[in-house]
């Protein structure tokens, strides 16, 4: 194993023992879609995903890295609401969402910028709740 995916492997052992961000909770008071549908982008080992699914909400995440994927759709497997996919955030089939976590992945003039032929803009016009970097 290369040194780049060592450090990945051992990121990746640390973070299954960390809880959900408290900003998830944040997003989810924010929340005034009506919809309890959550997209976690750049999902990682998923802390986030499951408390998202703790709270009734209907889980789509995804992860460039292969690896972090895989943990997701093992720790996840008998959970109904979550769906994990490996995508970036150029190729990921984004749904109507209530909320939409980024994390510490980019910022919002980056996903903006994307422009994801207009599907995050018009996410984000529907009083979605919507975190991007650590605050």
């Amino acid at each position: 194993m290369d040194n780049h995916a060592e450090k990945w492997k051992r990121y990746y052992e640390k973070s299954l023992a960390k809880p959900h961000a408290k900003r998830t909770e944040f997003a989810l008071s924010l929340n005034e879609s009506g919809l309890q549908i959550a997209v976690d982008c750049g999902c990682g080992t998923g802390s986030d995903i499951g408390y998202l699914s703790s709270q009734g909400y209907q889980v789509f995440g995804f992860d460039i890295n292969a690896e972090a994927v895989a943990i997701c759709r093992n720790r996840f497997a008998d959970d109904k609401l979550v769906e994990v996919s490996q995508d970036t955030f150029e190729s990921f089939s984004y749904p109507n969402a209530g909320v939409v976590i980024a994390g510490a992945s980019l910022f919002l003039p980056t996903l903006l910028s994307l422009n994801i032929h207009g599907r995050v803009s018009a996410i984000l016009l529907q009083k979605v709740a919507f975190l991007s970097a650590t605050f």
